[in-house]
């Protein structure tokens, strides 16, 4: 299964989205900040296959620490997870090919999310490689 690194402020939700990944046979890392996810992924160089991170955090959000990431290369699936339902659907439009998970969810539906958006990540198109003309042409 997947490397999942997950980032959640409330111990309970870290716990419970914890155990649910790791019963459906997932390897699991959570930590409660961004900073220290950064760390792990960079710092540490961490392989991931999946970040599910919570849109509100400190002492940056969600979506800092995925733009942060961005910057040194990062380009993992990511998958949100976020409390506002009222603005979920704004969240989900502009995160283009990430995708937001709506607090309260359940393990099923959080079980779902992640193999969908684990599917949409191995599907990225791979990087076409130029090569270079035969010799003498």
């Amino acid at each position: 299964m997947a490397n999942i690194l997950v980032i959640d402020d409330e111990q309970f939700l870290l716990d419970l989205i914890s155990a649910t990944l790791t019963a459906a046979g997932h390897r699991v890392t959570a930590l409660d900040n961004p900073v220290a996810a950064y760390d792990f992924i960079v710092t540490e160089n961490q392989e991931i296959d999946l970040l599910l991170t919570d849109v509100s955090l400190t002492p940056f959000n969600g979506f800092e620490l995925v733009r942060r990431l961005n910057l040194v290369g990062f380009d993992q699936p990511v998958l949100f997870t976020t409390g506002y339902s009222v603005l979920s659907a704004v969240i989900a439009q502009s995160v283009a090919n990430r995708a937001v998970l709506e607090k309260p969810f359940t393990a099923q539906q959080l079980r779902a999310a992640v193999l969908n958006v684990l599917k949409i990540g191995q599907a990225k198109p791979e990087a076409q490689v130029k090569t270079a003309p035969p010799a003498g042409m």
